[in-house]
């Protein structure tokens, strides 16, 4: 899984009310035709738009900006051709998490939460084999980009040792640790 995110993760509320994090999800079986398939469009993207191969598409500074030299309708047909591509592709799933920090107490921890809640969206997903395909019984591994990697590593760790899920009646929680994510975030430069 890729992850980026998006927002600040700290409980100010002056500059973003919510801190996101999006993560595209592949099995391994399917990475180097996802790979194939980016590159062919990123090709097109450069014959058509004169979009740098290389360049990295961020939907916000694409819109804001002035981005290679390509006018605002090209730059927003990019964003569009990207999504329908990513849209076509029955090899991935994305998986979102959103924190909405209006009205939480100044102590809640919403990198932490969010963080936390990803991690598990993931691991239920390698445990229930619930990728596009259906592959079983996977493990996997997270990438970031250079985020906080330290706060992420202790986190993975805690929760592969202790990770406690409410109950769904009764109260109480159990302790179900990560075990399918089989190694710590791996940041990478996007």
């Amino acid at each position: 899984m890729y992850v980026d995110e998006s927002g600040d993760p700290g409980n100010n509320t002056t500059q973003t009310d919510y801190f996101c994090l999006s993560g595209l999800v592949v099995h391994e079986s399917e990475w180097h035709q996802l790979i194939d398939t980016l590159v062919t469009f990123r090709r097109t993207m450069k014959s058509v738009y004169n979009l740098p191969i290389r360049a990295e598409i961020h939907s916000a500074e694409i819109i804001r900006k002035d981005e290679f030299g390509i006018p605002k309708h090209s730059r927003l047909a990019i964003l569009r051709n990207h999504l329908d591509e990513l849209a076509k592709l029955n090899s991935i799933s994305v998986t979102n998490v959103v924190v909405d920090k209006r009205d939480k107490p100044s102590d809640f921890d919403v990198f932490g939460s969010a963080w936390r809640t990803l991690f598990q969206r993931f691991e239920n997903t390698l445990t229930h084999g619930n990728f596009p395909g259906g592959y079983k019984r996977s493990f996997g591994i997270v990438f970031t980009d250079a985020t906080a990697g330290k706060k992420l590593t202790s986190l993975m760790r805690k929760m592969s040792v202790y990770n406690p899920i409410p109950n769904k009646f009764g109260g109480g929680y159990r302790n179900i640790p990560i075990l399918r994510i089989v190694e710590d975030p791996s940041e990478r430069d996007s």
